[in-house]
């Protein structure tokens, strides 16, 4: 029992016990309505990726490969940077 329902049950009289009850069933329904449009908006948008990603694969491959690439030639640049400062010491 939640607190909300607790105090109208106690301290008011019944038709106002009934309309917050009333408006307490209103309100979970809004919550709930909002959840699954919440779910629905977010399943659609993954499904929307990955029919994206399946017709586009190609330009997914190559992006992958130029992230990596520019990865590994950062990689070499900071190590012969290091290397360069140990032999000077």
């Amino acid at each position: 029992m939640s607190i909300s329902i607790f105090r109208f049950r106690f301290f008011t009289t019944g038709g106002e016990r009934q309309s917050a009850q009333a408006l307490c069933q209103s309100m979970d329904r809004t919550i709930q309505e909002l959840r699954a449009s919440f779910e629905a908006f977010n399943q659609n948008g993954l499904n929307s990726l990955i029919y994206i990603m399946q017709q586009n694969l190609w330009f997914v491959v190559i992006a992958v490969c130029a992230i990596l690439s520019m990865v590994m030639m950062l990689k070499r640049e900071v190590d012969y940077s290091v290397n360069e400062e140990q032999t000077i010491l």
